[in-house]
C-alpha cells in the first residue's frame, strides 16, 4: 500500500512542475530584490467557521525563505469538495504565507524551492475561528 506521505510529495512535484517555478519565483518575478505587489493578495482574516494557517519557511541559519511555494494539501475537511486555489502561493521577503478561509479539517503543508520539496509534507489541523502557526526549515 502506498503511504499517504509518498502520495502527497508525489502530487507535491506535480504541482511544482506544472507550476514552471524551476525559478522558485512567481511567474512574471525576473528581479528577486524587486518590492511584491500584493494589492490583490486575500486577507488573512478568515469567515466566521474557518480557520487561518500561517506557514513560516527558513532555512537552516534561521533565515526567512522568500518566494518559496507553499503547497497546501487537503487530507480531510468539513466542506466536501473543498479545494485550494492553484493561484500563487508564494512566501514573502519575511518567509511567511497566509492561508485564509480554511474550513476545518486535517491538512498537509509542503513547501517546494526550484521545483523540489525542501520541506513537509506537515500536518495541520486546522479549527474554526482560530489561526495555526506552521513553521517550517526548508532542507538543502
Amino acid at each position: 500500500m502506498v503511504s499517504r506521505r509518498i502520495v502527497s510529495t508525489a502530487v507535491v512535484l506535480l504541482l511544482a512542475a506544472v507550476a514552471g517555478c524551476g525559478s522558485g519565483e512567481p511567474a512574471g518575478r525576473t528581479d528577486p530584490d524587486a518590492p511584491v505587489d500584493d494589492s490583490s493578495a486575500v486577507s488573512p482574516v478568515a469567515p466566521e467557521g474557518t480557520g487561518t494557517v500561517t506557514v513560516t519557511v527558513v532555512d537552516a541559519a534561521g533565515e526567512p525563505v522568500a518566494g518559496a511555494m507553499v503547497v497546501p494539501e487537503v487530507v480531510e475537511s468539513s466542506r466536501p469538495g473543498f479545494a485550494f486555489s492553484e493561484e500563487g502561493r508564494f512566501t514573502d521577503a519575511a518567509g511567511v504565507y497566509t492561508l485564509a478561509a480554511v474550513p476545518p479539517g486535517e491538512y498537509t503543508v509542503s513547501v517546494v524551492v526550484d521545483g523540489e520539496v525542501v520541506a513537509g509534507p506537515e500536518d495541520v489541523t486546522v479549527t474554526a475561528d482560530a489561526t495555526e502557526a506552521l513553521a517550517l526549515t526548508a532542507s538543502g
